[in-house]
């Protein structure tokens, strides 16, 4: 099997199966132009280990602790951020699909600040075909507000997190963990508003500055796989995250929402 392709968030990956032919993927993956494979934003290496020698010389290495078991053998992976590669070796038993999966997430991940996404702690929700954003804490409403949405015949991406992307001024959201297999559609849409939930005893929206909107998404933005950042990008993770939630709200409209969990929210939303 040759180098193939995948797009998820505008994002492209060239994947190079480099010693084994186990099929093709290309009936899960989106088309990429011409252009977008001379431009990619990342590269996986993925190297199957027919006898378990690379693998057993890394166990004895230094590097022993970062080879992980699945239920069909072992894998070891490796970053290089400089250069936005990922490289994974892996034995004979560990399923490709297992593996690109991982391989593709773990590479959003450690790449994050590089392609300019970050990971949001917020219910996401699909109204007149715009996808609005409602960030909360732990506890703040997000399944509440969730579930009248979908009492009301609206589509709810996610109850508690998405993946945010930058693309020049406009922003985009969606799933995340990615799943590269057969009937799981890549779901991104352009973000068309951000909510902050606070409970109170009345629905209303409100206005509020950019510093207060900024004060209150960062910690919501940077409790979700902050651990998954590569060593020695974590100092600039934060700021990272300030940098794209600033210029978010610079081009996405945001608004407090005061609500009383009663499904007349719905309707206050649409005032605005």
């Amino acid at each position: 099997m040759g180098k193939f392709y995948f797009k998820r968030l505008g994002t492209v990956a060239g994947v190079n199966p480099m010693n084994f032919d186990k099929g093709s993927f290309a009936n899960v993956l989106a088309p990429v132009t011409a252009a977008e494979k001379m431009d990619m934003d990342m590269e996986i290496y993925l190297y199957e280990d027919k006898r378990g020698a690379i693998i057993d010389r890394i166990k004895k290495g230094r590097l022993g602790d970062r080879v992980e078991e699945t239920g069909g053998g072992s894998y070891f992976e490796l970053f290089d951020t400089g250069r936005r590669k990922t490289f994974y070796f892996f034995e004979s038993g560990v399923p490709l699909g297992y593996l690109l999966n991982r391989a593709v997430n773990r590479s959003f991940l450690a790449f994050q600040s590089i392609l300019d996404i970050f990971f949001l702690h917020c219910a996401s929700i699909v109204m007149d075909d715009r996808l609005y954003l409602f960030v909360a804490p732990s506890g703040g409403g997000k399944s509440t507000v969730s579930s009248f949405a979908r009492e009301a015949g609206f589509s709810v991406l996610d109850e508690e997190s998405c993946v945010v992307k930058r693309k020049r001024d406009r922003f985009f959201a969606g799933l995340f963990p990615f799943c590269l297999l057969p009937g799981h559609a890549d779901k991104e849409r352009e973000v068309g508003g951000v909510f902050f939930l606070n409970k109170s005893g009345t629905n209303k929206v409100r206005k509020i500055s950019a510093i207060e909107a900024v004060r209150r998404a960062l910690p919501e933005a940077t409790c979700l796989y902050h651990d998954h950042v590569p060593q020695g990008g974590k100092a600039g993770y934060r700021k990272h995250v300030f940098q794209l939630l600033n210029l978010m709200f610079e081009n996405v409209d945001f608004r407090l929402l005061d609500f009383n969990k009663h499904p007349g929210v719905l309707s206050c939303l649409r005032s605005t």
